[in-house]
Parts: structure tokens; C-alpha cells; sequence
């Protein structure tokens, strides 16, 4: 049985509209995660950050303290997907995009994500990462950027906890969908998603397919310095 706790009273219910590299979830396939590494960052489940609880599952909202062992598994999902060189992330910017200090705030940064970890036996096991983003069909929506299971927690129903958890998350605040992508050669994933979720690709008449594009930085500002005219569209 799963025992849900109102997770608006612990999550920031009003997120910016944001979007980095293309987003992917990771339920088999990657390599061992150190457990040596998240020993020193762990935190139980209790208290007001407890969000779920199935099992020996345990889903609990993401603090400040939880940043080097959130960017140790974005680390590690960055491998999964071969692309490790271009995480630029560090503890730092994480805990101020997710867990501002009251002086932050008072300057201006905003809370930019969300997180809830799941643990086993107290131990950080995986994570799921997501903010709001905007439809200007159906209104406001929860975009799962990042969802990561420790290899060794896989197939005991850990990601299907972080996943019932953002869900409901989506449904308490009223959400018109709930977004995320998987990359294409992690086809566990995807077969997961389509038969044991239900969730649907995004297709349109005719099955034509909505393709994802994306600027990093450096693209943008070149964009925006050529002076050069551009086919108009």
C-alpha cells in the first residue's frame, strides 16, 4: 500500500518555465554507482520531507544537503548517456538553483527545479528532478527533466515510487500533462513507459513526430551576435 502525504506542503508550488539538454530517464543500464560515494551525503526520510512510502521504498522531498549526491547520480547518468564531458554542473549552482539561502531570495534567485529522492533502508538510492513548464493549449504542465535508480535498487520498484510520486505531484496542483523523454537506445525504458505506465509517444495526424531541438550557451550567443540576415521563416 502506498501511504501519500500532500506533497504541496512541501514543494515550491510555482516554478519558472525552464529547459537545459534534452531530458532522459534511466532505469537499467548504467554503470554501478559507488555506494561509498553518497555515504557521506545521505539523510533518512522523516518528518515533514516524507512524501511516500511503498514498501521498503521511501520517497522524500530533495534539501540543500542532498546536492553532492544528486550531482554525483547526474554525474553518472551523464555516462549512461556518453555524454559525462559535458556535465558543467557543481554542488554550488545546485543548491542555489534548488535550495536558495534567505539572502539569495532576497536577491532575486528563484527556485529553479524540484527533487524528491527515494530511499532503501535510509540509503539514497535514486532521484527524479522536474519544474513546471507552460502549455499554451492545455496550461501548466510537470516536466520530468531527470529521473536515476541506483543499479543495484533496479527492478525492485524504486522508479516506479519517483515516478507515482511526480505524478501525483502533477495531479494534487492540477497539471494539464506530464512530460518527460527517454533517449532512444535505452528501449527498457521505453517499453517500460508504454506498457507498464501507459504513457504515449507524442505523435500527430498523419504520425508525424514532434522533434526536439536545443541551443547550448555558446550557440546562443552566436545566434544572437550575427549581424547577418537569416532566410526569414
Amino acid at each position: 500500500m502506498l501511504l501519500i502525504s500532500n506533497p504541496k506542503a512541501f514543494i515550491a508550488p510555482s516554478l519558472p518555465v525552464l529547459g537545459r539538454r534534452t531530458p532522459t530517464l534511466v532505469l537499467w543500464g548504467a554503470r554501478e554507482v559507488p555506494t561509498q560515494a553518497f555515504s557521506r551525503h545521505l539523510r533518512r526520510a522523516s518528518g515533514p520531507n516524507l512524501i511516500m512510502s511503498s514498501g521498503t521504498v521511501t520517497v522524500r522531498a530533495g534539501c540543500r544537503d542532498d546536492a553532492h549526491a544528486l550531482l554525483v547520480m547526474i554525474q553518472e547518468l551523464a555516462e549512461f548517456e556518453k555524454e559525462l564531458d559535458q556535465v558543467q554542473m557543481t554542488v554550488e549552482t545546485l543548491q542555489r538553483d534548488g535550495w536558495p539561502l534567505p539572502d539569495e531570495v532576497a536577491a532575486g534567485q528563484q527556485v529553479r527545479f524540484e527533487t524528491l529522492f527515494a530511499e532503501v533502508g535510509g540509503l539514497v538510492v535514486g532521484f527524479a528532478l522536474f519544474f513546471h513548464n507552460y502549455s499554451t493549449w492545455e496550461g501548466v504542465g510537470v516536466y520530468l527533466e531527470d529521473l536515476y535508480v541506483n543499479p543495484e535498487q533496479r527492478g525492485k520498484g524504486v522508479g516506479t515510487a519517483l515516478m507515482r510520486a511526480v505524478a501525483q505531484v502533477a495531479q494534487d496542483r492540477g497539471c494539464s500533462r506530464f512530460q518527460w523523454q527517454a533517449i532512444d537506445f535505452n528501449s527498457p525504458a521505453i517499453e517500460y513507459y508504454k506498457n507498464k505506465l501507459g504513457a504515449r509517444e507524442r505523435m500527430e495526424t498523419g504520425d508525424a513526430k514532434w522533434m526536439n531541438f536545443i541551443m547550448n550557451r555558446q550557440q546562443v550567443d552566436s545566434f544572437l551576435s550575427k549581424q547577418t540576415a537569416h532566410k526569414s521563416f
